[in-house]
């Protein structure tokens, strides 16, 4: 009788978080807001040995994190060297560092804008450079942050699917909106509130979600800040994903 007690609390255990595993807040640890800047002035000029050749971002590379995406897949399209980049967390401002790596040495002549914008130094001859500055409209708060209620919209066939009917992350098709709460020291709230005044509307943002490494773009709309402790506050952050 004890073991077919302990079988079924186990098993309702399981289907808990089968069915509860959405709506659990999920960490998040950077966070981008997008900036008022044409980004088409940000060019990046990138030369691997044959030449150099000039990248212009798009009028979409509205935040830091997209620009730098952005010129990545471009090079690795463009060269026949491999880039990636890297994160971390500037100490004294609590924004994020980007750092720029390839597999083989290059040269890199960042625009004036685009240095401002990202943080990134010119670079000769190296494979790795290191930003020198926090990529602007960036936080990197030392308390992982929380995204909860993100039901991106099924579409695979089934019953319950919404295959035909809505498209994939279409924001007002989900069931619920997201929720997104960001818990700050006094340096990293100063830096959202100068963010969130220099940042363009519609306010499409970026979250680097760590447990499974991959980043989401939401829509910011209203903000609630509530004080936790002595300098330490959270921010409920309504979006549409």
């Amino acid at each position: 009788m004890l073991f077919r007690f302990f079988l079924l609390v186990c098993l309702y255990g399981l289907l808990d978080a089968v069915l509860f595993e959405h709506n659990e807040p999920l960490p998040i640890i950077m966070f981008f807001l997008p900036f008022e800047t044409d980004p088409t002035t940000a060019t990046i000029q990138l030369d691997v040995g044959a030449g150099a050749t000039t990248f212009t971002p798009a009028y979409t590379d509205t935040n830091a994190y997209d620009l730098l995406n952005s010129f990545v897949y471009w090079a690795n399209t463009t060269t026949a060297l491999t880039f990636t980049f890297t994160t971390a967390r500037h100490v004294t401002t609590g924004g994020v560092v980007f750092t720029l790596n390839a597999d083989a040495t290059y040269t890199v002549d960042f625009s004036a804008m685009a240095t401002t914008l990202l943080g990134l130094p010119d670079s000769a001859g190296a494979a790795t450079t290191v930003g020198t500055a926090p990529a602007i409209n960036s936080i990197y708060p030392l308390t992982p942050t929380e995204v909860s209620l993100f039901h991106p919209v099924d579409t695979t066939t089934g019953d319950c699917s919404g295959a035909g009917a809505v498209r994939e992350q279409l924001p007002a098709t989900a069931a619920e909106k997201p929720l997104v709460t960001l818990y700050l020291n006094h340096l990293e709230a100063s830096r959202l509130a100068f963010a969130l005044v220099a940042s363009v509307s519609p306010r499409l943002c970026t979250v680097y979600q760590q447990h499974t490494d991959t980043y989401k773009s939401v829509h910011v709309g209203n903000i609630n800040r509530s004080k936790e402790a002595h300098r330490q506050y959270s921010y409920e952050l309504e979006v549409l994903a």
